[in-house]
């Protein structure tokens, strides 16, 4: 004895499969986005606590008149105070 599936069961069934995907998909993408505005957020402030540092690095490097060395890639540069400089002069 074999069951009949009627025609609007089966068309309930695919529709609510693929309400479950469309929720699948839609939670995944919200889920996704977050991710990635905390990880811009996190790039945001290291590289702002980076360049802070560096700068307050070179300024402490110079503050007792000595002469400090930047190197960034193929670039070399010795800074020194132009205070010291007018100092000494």
């Amino acid at each position: 004895m074999a069951m009949k599936i009627s025609r609007a069961s089966v068309a309930a069934a695919v529709l609510a499969v693929l309400l479950v995907v469309a929720l699948a998909y839609i939670v995944m993408d919200k889920t996704q986005q977050q991710y990635m505005t905390q990880m811009q957020a996190s790039f945001q402030t290291g590289y702002t606590q980076g360049l802070q540092y560096g700068i307050t690095s070179l300024l402490m490097q110079t503050d007792s008149c000595q002469t400090t060395w930047v190197r960034a890639g193929n670039f070399t540069r010795q800074l020194v105070d132009v205070s010291c400089l007018q100092a000494a002069g």
